[in-house]
């Protein structure tokens, strides 16, 4: 979802990394177990918030250099980060 946002015009796009295609599937399914749980007695404020542990940030390198921006090399070359040169 984050490269077509990059490729369809965005500048830049800082979210949770996820390593498969599917994103809102898996955030369905974990909703889903999340709504099992509180219907099998759970209370909601006994359920642990749980934070993401990975982001990923997407550079539109094409709008950057269009908008005369210069993106640091250092973030370019940063473990993470896509840009489209």
């Amino acid at each position: 979802m984050l490269l077509r946002l990059r490729d369809t015009g965005g500048k830049a796009l800082y979210a949770v990394a996820c390593p498969t295609a599917h994103f809102s599937a898996i955030k369905s399914a974990r909703s889903a177990q999340l709504v099992d749980k509180i219907l099998k007695g759970t209370k909601p404020a006994d359920i642990p918030v749980e934070q993401p542990t990975k982001f990923e940030l997407v550079v539109n390198g094409k709008t950057a250099k269009t908008l005369r921006i210069t993106i640091p090399g250092e973030i370019l070359l940063h473990e993470g980060i896509q840009s489209n040169k």
